[in-house]
C-alpha cells in the first residue's frame, strides 16, 4: 500500500481522484502501482475486492518472506482463514480511517471576526480556522469518576 509499519488515519492514502497520479511503491528494489482502496465503500466494491485478492495471493505467495516467523502459520491456514482475516482488517482499517476523519472534521473551528479592523476582508469579516485540542475535564467531572473500589479485605 506504500505505507509505513504502523498504519493511522493520517497515514493510509485515499483512493486517488480521476486525473490524479497513481500512488507508486518500491518493493524489492522495482517501483511498482501501490495498492489503493476506496474507503468510503464495502469490501465487496470491484476495486476493494480486486486488491484484496491480490493481498490474499502475496501473503500466500510471498508472506513468508516478509515474515519467517509466520510460515508455517502461513503455509497451515486455509484458504476461506486467510480470506475472512484479510477482509476483517480491511473493516478495521476502514473503521479507523472513519473516526480520524470524524476526529479532524471535529478539530476545526470556525471563527468569524466582525471587527471594524476586518472590514477590508469582506462583508463577513475575515474567517480563520483554529484547531481546537482535546477537552479537560472540569473539577466537577473529575470528582464523579468512580474511585477504584476492592472488594478484597487484608486478613
Amino acid at each position: 500500500m506504500g505505507c509505513p509499519n504502523k498504519l493511522t488515519g493520517e497515514v493510509i492514502p485515499a483512493y486517488p481522484e480521476e486525473g490524479e497520479e497513481w500512488p507508486s511503491m518500491t518493493r524489492f528494489g522495482v517501483d511498482v502501482k501501490a495498492i489503493c482502496f476506496r474507503w468510503d465503500k464495502s469490501y465487496l466494491d470491484k476495486q476493494n475486492w480486486k486488491s484484496l485478492q491480490w493481498i490474499i495471493n502475496e501473503v500466500r505467495k510471498n508472506g513468508s518472506q516478509y515474515s519467517p516467523a509466520a510460515a508455517g502459520a502461513i503455509a497451515d491456514i486455509s484458504e476461506d482463514d486467510l480470506q475472512g482475516r484479510v477482509i476483517w482488517k480491511f473493516n478495521e482499517l476502514v473503521k479507523m480511517v472513519k473516526n480520524w476523519k470524524k476526529a479532524q472534521a471535529a478539530a476545526i473551528v470556525v471563527v468569524v471576526s466582525s471587527s471594524p479592523e476586518a472590514e477590508g476582508a469582506g462583508a463577513g469579516g475575515d474567517v480563520a480556522m483554529k484547531k481546537s485540542g482535546p477537552k479537560e475535564l472540569s473539577s466537577g467531572m473529575k470528582q464523579s469518576r468512580a474511585k477504584g473500589v476492592s472488594f478484597y479485605s487484608r486478613v
